[in-house]
This record gives structure tokens, sequence and C-alpha cells, in this order.
């Protein structure tokens, strides 16, 4: 026999109204110990909620989608990036589900999945604008959406229901040029796809600072976004162009794989070479040498997205907010060439 929300009230000896609001997370008027005792207390008897029920009585769900695109690889950053959006659903009493949004190709796509269950809510991130009629259906009806780590996307910018927690890249990769142009380099280059060195406003900062510094452009292209890529891509353009004394790239990932072709050609990093990288890996910090990198405030980042998604899932009304947080150099072993 399945257990009722009056088994946990009278269990908890409170009446049925509070045992529902405080497992429903509004019970925001009731002290720590009470509240704890109704958790305690319906997780000692085994009550599971009704969720259609819940649903057709409330309107919502208590579910938010997180929306992450399929990249074909495993990628460190975007893994910890997900574990920091997943961990606040938590606190907020929100069940997460993910949704994987499928690489752009010339098929039009399925409609979300998560449209056979309706959500509450959706946190983006990484989402191409040629993706993004995937979620066209669930912007034009109203959900609240917070878009992580990128910016405004043109097919969507009139909608009002959409939040932005942007990262400055511009700067971030400002600082690392600047890094290695005020510690002598004379030749940086650039490391990532073409599509990148293109499109991505990192590589386009590069670019023109280092025309503002009379400096020629150097772009080792890699075949993909992960380490054995910055690897490969590097050793095949020392063979033929020789080693920069200056390398900046797009992702820590491509630092480490860059850190090691040079280790294994005998480039001695930073004596020969300087390296900077972009994340603020953990990862990054485990060489004999680590490696400088550009440090997104990632947790920050996340927790600012689910404090605005979640205002607007309570006030629909609000306008449309954008904010946009900074990065941070963190200069280590491999850029400093006074480093024993």
């Amino acid at each position: 026999m399945s257990v009722t929300l009056e088994d946990v009230a009278k269990r908890a000896n409170l009446n049925i109204g509070s045992v529902s609001r405080i497992l429903n997370g509004k019970g925001t008027g009731y002290s720590d110990q009470t509240r704890q005792r109704v958790f305690d207390t319906a997780n000692e008897l085994g009550y599971r909620p009704n969720m259609l029920a819940r649903a057709l009585q409330t309107g919502r769900t208590n579910t938010i989608a997180l929306c992450v695109p399929f990249t074909g690889n495993y990628s460190p950053y975007l893994g910890y990036l997900y574990h920091c959006l997943q961990a606040p659903s938590t606190q907020y009493h929100y069940q997460l589900i993910t949704e994987i949004i499928p690489e752009p190709t010339a098929e039009p796509l399925k409609k979300p999945q998560l449209m056979n269950w309706p959500v509450d809510g959706i946190i983006c991130s990484y989402i191409a604008d040629s993706s993004v009629n995937y979620l066209q259906s669930l912007v034009k009806r109203g959900c609240p959406i917070v878009h992580v780590q990128q910016s405004h996307m043109a097919s969507l910018e009139h909608y009002t229901n959409i939040d932005y927690v942007l990262i400055d890249l511009y700067s971030g990769a400002q600082q690392a040029i600047k890094h290695l142009l005020e510690s002598g380099c004379h030749r940086i280059a650039f490391v990532g796809q073409q599509y990148i060195y293109e499109e991505d406003i990192r590589a386009r900062a590069y670019r023109e600072l280092m025309s503002a510094a009379g400096k020629q452009p150097e772009h080792v292209v890699t075949e993909g976004g992960t380490r054995i890529c910055g690897y490969e891509g590097l050793k095949a353009y020392i063979q033929s162009h020789g080693c920069p004394d200056g390398i900046f790239c797009p992702n820590d990932e491509f630092a480490i794989g860059c850190y090691l072709a040079m280790q294994e050609m005998g480039i001695q990093v930073p004596n020969d070479t300087l390296l900077v990288g972009f994340d603020g890996l953990e990862n990054a910090r485990l060489f004999s040498c680590p490696i400088s990198s550009v440090v997104i405030p990632v947790e920050k980042m996340c927790a600012l997205a689910w404090e605005m998604l979640v205002e607007r899932i309570e006030n629909p009304s609000l306008p449309s907010r954008q904010i946009q947080l900074e990065t941070s150099l963190e200069v280590r072993a491999s850029s400093k060439r006074d480093n024993p």
C-alpha cells in the first residue's frame, strides 16, 4: 500500500497543509528543524509524491530541463559545467532532466523530447544558432529560459522570457595575449579548429591584439577540440613552421596537449615557449610545470543561472535580463620565464 501525504503528516505531528507546503518547497515560514522533520519522515516512510496529480493541481511539474549539445567527445570543462548546473537543483527542490541537442544536420530536427513532459524552465548551454529551432516551440510558449555562457541568439532576441549569464571571453583572451606580449613573445600562435579561429570571440581578440602589436598571427589548426587534437596539431605545425615562442589555447585541454607535444619534442616550457590556456581546469595545475590559464567563474555562473531562472518562474513578467561575469588570468609556471 502506497504511503500518502496524510501518513507523513500524522507521523510528523503536523497538518497536511503544512507538510504539503514544505515538501513542495513553499515552507519558508517554518523552522529548519520542522522542515527537516518533514523530509526525514517522508524518507523514512518512503513517501513519493504523485507528480502527475501535483502538476495538474499546481500547473507546475517541479522539473527543470538542462539542454546541452552533443559534442562527440568528452570535455572536462563541459563535465564540470554540467556538474555545477546540476548541483543547485536539490537546493531549489527541482528535479532535473537532461536533453541532448543533436549536432546541426541537413535533416530537420525533431521536436525536443522534453515536450513529452512539460518543464517549468530550461537552462541551455552552448546551443548553436543553427540548432536553435530545436527549442523554438518551447520559447514561443513562454517557457522561462536561461542561456549560460553565450550571447543573444538573433532568432530569439525579441523574446522576453530568456535571460543570459555571460562570460567576458574577449577580455579574458586579451589578458592572456597581453601577458604573452609583455613577457617578450614575438611569435604567438592560436590553437584551434578552423571554425573556432574564424568565429570564436577569443580568436577575434587574439587577431586584433596581434595586429595592434604589429605581429603576424599564426594559427595551429586542429582537427577537433580534444587534448590529442592539440597535441597532434602543434606537433605538425612545429615540424613545418618551427616552434612559436608563445602559445595561446582557447581551452585547457588544448594547452595540455600542446604541453605534452613540446615535452616530447624536447621544447622546454617556459624557457623556450610560453603557454597559456583557458577555462581554469584543475587538471592544468597537475604538471611539473603548471599551465597558466584564464579562469572562468563556473560555480558563480551556474548559481546565478539558477537564481535567475527561479525568479522568472515566480515572476514571468520580468524583462529579459543579462549578467556578464569577468574572467581572471592565473599566471603559473608555464608563462614565467624566470621559473627555475
